[in-house]
């Protein structure tokens, strides 16, 4: 990919017609997109090739060089950061994070009549796959997302007679998404080198968020001279668990490289952090709505509209849990 250019390619189709005419249609849809382009850059200062050998061969331990190794270097030196009593030359680099979305989507349909039925099938298909840039951008910390949904819905619409209608429908709908540091580099820290004009290097939090929805609704209408009643029912049931934690990887924020190769304490204090616990919270959830309605036509030019809804809503499966939160808002604990 030549630098600073976009690339777009997007391909698709339809296809349908009646498998029995009058009575069975079926369509479907294809649609994939292919986007790349180069993403945003960032100017960084950084220890040069030799500088880099220097610090790994000062590192305290196993766990200060695996954190350096990591460090991009520059091709030539502008300045220098004295490290131990050696002076460790550092020059500038650009840093580019690639950016590119592919995405797969289809669609199917299929409505078939039968007596007093009309029934229909929805399928409904979408793949998504992105790249999300830390801050300062690296390859092995860029973080690949996932963005995919699902849902398939039937219906039966019943002409029970023609002053009564009943309408059914069940679903099911499913949807991911998640961002995750490559698993190779989930293990690396995430620091700041004040003395490398604040340079940031490590990943950002995993997230993890998928739900699926079971759903039925049921629909009735009634004509009774000039009024139009209908009354239903909904019923949703959630299974939703979700994955956050904020600074995970936990957050060192050194005023010196030196620090972090004699794998010292962070000295910025208030900008060293790390989330603890669990990030696991369980969004499962059950819903049910009802509703009575009458339309009633007082004369040709006003109509009337009259009803009642009641929803309710449960708590989420873990909010029980994430109530035991509250005691870090008790003073000295």
């Amino acid at each position: 990919l030549i630098r600073g250019v976009q690339r777009r390619n997007d391909y698709g189709g339809t296809i349908g017609g009646p498998m029995q005419k009058n009575r069975w249609f079926i369509f479907g849809a294809y649609e994939f997109l292919n986007f790349r382009q180069d993403g945003n850059n960032a100017t960084v200062t950084v220890p040069t090739s030799s500088g880099l050998q220097s610090l790994l061969s000062m590192a305290a331990d196993p766990e200060a060089q695996k954190l350096l190794s990591v460090l991009p270097t520059a091709t030539n030196a502008t300045g220098s950061i004295t490290v131990n009593g050696n002076s460790i030359p550092t020059g500038q680099a650009v840093l580019f994070s690639p950016f590119f979305v592919r995405e797969h989507d289809a669609q199917v349909n299929s409505d078939y009549k039968f007596a007093a039925h009309q029934i229909s099938a929805r399928f409904l298909f979408s793949n998504q796959s992105t790249i999300y840039p830390v801050t300062t951008p690296q390859v092995q910390f860029n973080q690949p997302g996932t963005n995919n949904n699902r849902k398939v819905t039937l219906t039966d619409s019943w002409i029970i007679s023609p002053r009564f209608v009943n309408d059914l429908r069940l679903s099911y709908s499913r949807f991911l998404q998640q961002i995750a540091t490559p698993a190779k580099y989930d293990s690396y820290n995430t620091y700041v080198l004040r003395d490398l004009n604040g340079l940031t290097i490590g990943p950002n939090d995993t997230q993890r968020n998928l739900q699926n929805e079971y759903q039925v609704v049921d629909n009735q209408t009634f004509q009774l001279d000039r009024h139009t009643l209908k009354w239903g029912a909904e019923y949703r049931h959630y299974i939703a668990p979700s994955f956050f934690l904020s600074r995970s990887h936990g957050e060192y924020d050194y005023s010196m490289t030196q620090l972090l190769v004699n794998d010292l304490v962070p000295d910025n204090v208030g900008n060293t952090l790390r989330g603890a616990g669990s990030g696991l919270f369980s969004q499962n959830q059950d819903s049910l709505y009802w509703f009575v309605q009458d339309d009633f036509k007082v004369m040709p030019r006003l109509t009337l509209n009259l009803g009642l809804r009641y929803e309710y809503n449960s708590d989420f499966a873990s909010s029980k849990t994430q109530a035991l939160n509250a005691i870090s808002n008790v003073p000295g604990v």
